[in-house]
């Protein structure tokens, strides 16, 4: 019993393994209600717009979670080309575009799952 209870905390102790798996190093670009096409559009494939959790991409299946810099995103459109993950971002109150168009980076995106 004592063992039991001795192996029972070791388990619960363990870390749990990242489930998550490398997709390789994606371009990084940013969109907006107002940079969307057509302008002031929240049209998305999905439906769904979420601004700072929403991303565009051909790439993955519409749903799915990844993982960029440490944040999760969901796939909810698929707006833009191969190799990107643009992500959606919230429009300015007087509803400009605050995405700065010439701020794209490349970073490691990880797929976390799926919905």
């Amino acid at each position: 019993m004592i063992a039991e209870i001795m192996l029972a905390a070791i388990v619960l102790a363990m870390p749990v393994p990242d489930q998550s798996q490398s997709a390789g190093t994606y371009r990084i670009t940013y969109y907006c209600q107002a940079c969307n096409t057509p302008a002031g559009s929240t049209a998305t494939s999905t439906g769904r717009w979420q601004p700072g959790y929403s991303v565009a991409t051909p790439d993955f299946e519409p749903g799915t979670i990844l993982e960029i810099g440490g944040r999760e995103y969901r796939v909810d459109d698929t707006g833009c080309q191969s190799g990107t993950v643009d992500i959606l971002r919230e429009t300015a109150p007087d509803g400009s575009c605050i995405c700065d168009q010439g701020e794209v980076t490349y970073q490691n995106v990880y797929v976390k799952g799926e919905l």
